[in-house]
């Protein structure tokens, strides 16, 4: 799913996005002392809703409910709602809350989880390419550290976010090599113009190259530029490709079990080259793709 700016102002954007992002790294690199804010949760629906409120009373939870089902807690009790397997949840992010102050205008971050798997993100406008770098990372699963995070925003940050519409991760652009990390994204702005961009890293550095899409050559882009230029292609690719899985299961079922196997351990291979690659090509501190950033 590509990155989307739905809304601008003249001081925040307001995006939409598949929600990959642990959202303690949305705090800690997003948020300025997010241990001294206060969190309203809106139309929450997880696990932790279905039980009762005393329940969450007697696991020490500390929150109020200042109004039906909207309630506000402290950093300290946060983790509660962050942790939890979120359905639909609107967290609003304030210095101090006040029953006079609209805070759906007025607060430092705004995050509203749709269905699971969408996230809609209200940020300030200078808060941009940290949290595009954010995104490209989670979307790609790639393990990072500060140094990297820092690099590939200050190479995000000349991209014009006010005449840009939507900033996509080409499929199957990431590799690694002895030149280091690399990967390709697209940018379309307003005109529907697209722009594509090579971003490498490599010593702890961040760089960024325009390339034309004809050098866009991933296979995974091409597969989605071909399909998407007639629905029937999907319809024919997938059962060409069911097609072939049955036939080889069928009649040469040793070369099914080797492309299973080999399968499994391609994935795992490739979940831990990009879960490490950047400790190669960066500093030591250890923040990795999944933990809680704190």
């Amino acid at each position: 799913m590509a990155l989307k700016i739905i809304d601008s102002s003249r001081y925040r954007y307001l995006v939409e996005c598949e929600n990959v992002i642990n959202f303690w790294f949305i705090l800690k690199y997003l948020v300025d002392t997010p241990y001294l804010k206060n969190y309203i949760v809106k139309n929450y629906e997880g696990g932790n809703t279905l039980v009762s409120r005393e329940a969450w009373k007697e696991e020490g939870i500390m929150f109020k409910e200042i109004k039906p089902s909207v309630f506000l807690f402290p950093y300290d009790s946060i983790g509660f709602v962050l942790d939890d397997s979120i359905h639909n949840a609107r967290i609003i992010i304030v210095d101090n809350y006040s029953e006079d102050i609209n805070h759906e205008v007025e607060n430092e971050l705004l995050i509203n989880v749709q269905n699971t798997d969408k996230l809609i993100i209200s940020l300030q406008k200078e808060k941009m390419p940290v949290f595009v770098s954010l995104y490209l990372l989670s979307y790609m699963k790639l393990g990072f550290d500060k140094t990297f995070l820092n690099s590939l925003a200050k190479v995000l940050t000349p991209i014009q976010y006010d005449n840009t519409i939507q900033l996509e991760y080409i499929s199957s652009s990431f590799s690694i090599s002895l030149k280091g990390i690399s990967f390709i994204i697209k940018v379309v702005n307003e005109d529907k113009e697209k722009v594509f961009y090579k971003i490498g890293y490599y010593k702890k550095k961040c760089r960024r190259e325009q390339i034309k899409e004809e050098k866009v050559r991933t296979l995974g882009y091409l597969k989605k530029k071909i399909l998407s230029s007639n629905m029937y292609y999907y319809i024919l690719y997938y059962f060409l490709m069911a097609l072939g899985l049955i036939l080889i299961f069928l009649f040469f079922r040793k070369i099914f079990y080797f492309l299973v196997i080999f399968s499994i351990l391609a994935y795992i291979i490739n979940r831990f080259l990009r879960k490490n690659a950047y400790r190669i090509f960066s500093g030591t501190e250890k923040i990795v793709n999944g933990d809680n950033g704190n």
